[in-house]
């Protein structure tokens, strides 16, 4: 990002770079604007924002947000992109003195373990519908788990790692269905 870009954002506004996908970055910008914001969108500078996967994308990150922070002020709402769902992201912009629009490191890692927040919940005694914190590996096991199961209720099966786009999840109604299912679920 260019030096003096940071410096001739809208005096007396505040700023906000907006990440995400070009088209959603512009809607969430145009809100901002309207909400008296200065937005900047990393594509509008020739910055291109890093995958989370990417080698080394947390130094790159750290890299441009300290650019933006030059600055003091800025705001960083992360929109749709891969980072919103990171805890870098707030760390980063916590320590670079940014407002990041987003719930707190601790939080965003409790909520991107999906096993993790259920047990949290359950400590916390807020209802869910998890029998058990087990895996289950084979139709016996599972048959055992829907045994303790109202005989209307359906299961649904959740695969621990994966489940992009709703794979690895499936709704089983009965034994029939379970034992047709499983071995494809698995």
């Amino acid at each position: 990002m260019r030096q003096d870009l940071a410096k001739n954002q809208g005096e007396g506004r505040p700023r906000a770079l907006v990440l995400g996908p070009l088209g959603v970055a512009r809607r969430i910008a145009a809100d901002l604007e309207a909400e008296g914001y200065q937005s900047l969108l990393p594509q509008d500078v020739g910055w291109e924002v890093p995958l989370p996967t990417s080698a080394g994308a947390e130094g790159k990150l750290r890299e441009a947000l300290a650019s933006f922070a030059e600055t003091p002020g800025g705001h960083v709402h992360p929109g749709v992109d891969p980072w919103a769902d990171r805890p870098e992201l707030s760390r980063i912009g916590q320590e670079l003195g940014l407002t990041v629009v987003m719930p707190p490191p601790k939080v965003v890692s409790l909520f991107a373990n999906k096993l993790s927040l259920l047990a949290e919940a359950d400590r916390a005694a807020v209802p869910h519908l998890v029998l058990g914190f087990e895996p289950v590996q084979s139709l016996r096991e599972t048959e055992a788990l829907m045994d303790t199961l109202p005989s209307e209720a359906p299961v649904v099966l959740k695969a621990l790692r994966g489940g992009v786009g709703g794979v690895g999840v499936r709704v089983i109604h009965d034994f029939d269905e379970l034992r047709v299912a499983l071995p494809r679920w698995q």
